[in-house]
């Protein structure tokens, strides 16, 4: 497999008489002789390579980097084998990050943190309007982006040598993206949703604020849209649907939500703001997935039976749990179709902890926008639910939803349930895979090659599926047979 960061060892000759050849030039024939290719060494490692030539007495380990030509990011006196590399999902809400071994694939460490730019806003359009048209507040923003990977950095700092970290890839939305480059997001805020730049590539990590060393590199995920990312892109990647016959389908449900319709020969991707009630937002008693929210609802013998994560008393509900709660309530007939409660305007899961209507109201336009796209995306491509291979399900809260609860309340399509694939985290698999193999960029290319993009709110047909899917699970009760059978059962 060719590597995209590795190392190479050299032996060569000291100088002497008659062998006056340059350092440089010594070290750029002897790579170039094994690497039977170009090798582009920076003005900076000039004297650097002298140094540690000395140093190792004509023994050296050069840090490499590939990207359509080889690039030389450091050396090092002597026989080093230790190659590192971080990848990091920035998500809107949590930053997730692995170190990875370059010489086996193995993840050594892992870590998470809250995005610290949940300070500005707990949205994504909270934030860009803070930087919108106000270079500070972008600045503002970058700097708690890059101090939460610097402390992730930090933390993997104590497993190992800095200086053997070659690269960093990044996985994220079109926003994140600017915002850790701090770029101005205007041009995405306004007709027509054009970004700064798609696809930055290789970056000097230093360049942006990452000092972690002097070289490493940090590759970005290329986006396709406004609201397309390099997040999904890389899911797109991770999923195999981009070499199959087969027509399938790829959601990534949070603040965002990102889909993908297509196989080997063309893929449809859409997007939209999905809110932040997916992640617990928006709720009156809503909090993220961490100690405290009830992520896991059940009503049995007409009381409600919860799990709190972390197994402390309840303080609120996530994103996972409302689905959850959602569709018991509907399954148990304490919502109508309309997701209108039968009883009050709210209802009790713990003396402290409850759902008002205006609560699921809200849920329920977040519900009808993922519903809405998924049929829309169909019906645009002449495509029948029954035709698809796979459903893909991506993100850290598409890992954790109830398939049935989701089915339930017409979040997800009533498909055979084997059709279902649970991917996890593809932005962080993906940012991994492009600082391992060489393949997979060329792969990527490929991929964004076969993309249309379709921009969901200028779609004059989408609103009458988001109407068609303000109800539980949708207006045609003939769309969810499984559905319609377990109301039956239960009443």
């Amino acid at each position: 497999m060719a590597k995209v960061f590795f190392k190479q060892y050299l032996k060569m000759k000291l100088p002497g008489q008659g062998d006056n050849i340059a350092y440089v030039d010594r070290v750029r024939e002897k790579l170039e002789n094994l690497l039977h290719g170009r090798v582009e060494i920076p003005f900076e490692l000039y004297e650097k390579i002298y140094k540690e030539f000395e140093k190792g007495k004509g023994e050296v380990t050069c840090s490499l980097m590939y990207d359509e030509k080889y690039h030389l990011l450091s050396i090092q006196a002597g026989r080093v084998e230790e190659c590192y590399a971080v990848a990091i999902d920035i998500g809107s809400t949590t930053i997730s990050a692995e170190l990875i071994d370059l010489n086996t694939g193995e993840v050594l460490d892992s870590a998470n943190c809250t995005n610290s730019q949940v300070k500005i806003g707990e949205d994504v359009l909270h934030r860009m309007f803070h930087a919108f048209n106000n270079k500070a507040g972008r600045d503002e923003l970058q700097k708690l982006v890059a101090g939460d990977i610097l402390s992730i950095l930090d933390r993997f700092s104590k497993k190992i040598d800095m200086e053997n970290l070659l690269g960093i890839g990044i996985g994220a939305n079109t926003v994140m993206v600017h915002l850790l480059l701090n770029l101005p997001i205007e041009t995405i805020c306004r007709v027509p949703k054009t970004p700064i730049i798609n696809a930055p590539g290789f970056i000097k990590a230093a360049d942006i604020g990452i000092n972690v060393n002097s070289f490493a590199r940090m590759y970005i995920l290329p986006s396709i849209g406004s609201y397309v990312g390099g997040d999904v892109v890389g899911g797109i990647l991770i999923s195999d649907m981009w070499k199959k016959e087969e027509v399938s389908f790829f959601i990534d449900i949070g603040t965002n939500a990102e889909m993908m319709l297509g196989n080997k020969d063309w893929l449809l991707c859409a997007a939209g703001a999905a809110g932040p009630a997916f992640e617990g937002g928006s709720l009156e008693k809503g909090m993220r997935a961490m100690e405290g929210a009830i992520d896991e609802v059940r009503y049995e013998d007409g009381k409600f039976k919860f799990h709190v994560i972390g197994d402390v008393k309840p303080i609120g509900i996530c994103g996972t749990g409302m689905i959850k709660l959602l569709s018991e309530l509907f399954i148990h007939g304490l919502v109508d179709r309309r997701g209108k409660l039968i009883n009050g305007d709210r209802i009790f899961i713990t003396e402290d902890v409850y759902i008002t209507q205006n609560d699921i109201d809200n849920f329920m336009r977040t519900k009808a926008g993922a519903n809405a796209a998924v049929s829309y995306m169909l019906e645009t491509m002449n495509i029948n639910l029954s035709d698809l291979d796979k459903f893909y399900v991506a993100g850290a809260l598409g890992e954790y939803i109830d398939i049935e609860a989701a089915i339930n309340i017409g979040m997800y399509p009533d498909i055979p349930r084997d059709k279902f694939v649970i991917l996890g985290n593809t932005s962080l698999k993906a940012a991994k895979k492009m600082l391992m193999e060489r393949e997979a960029h060329k792969v990527l290319k490929d991929i964004k090659e076969n993309l249309t993009y379709m921009e969901l709110g200028e779609e004059e047909g989408y609103i009458h599926y988001l109407e068609k899917a303000l109800f539980l699970p949708h207006t045609d009760l003939s769309l969810y047979p499984s559905v319609e059978k377990r109301i039956n059962l239960k009443r």
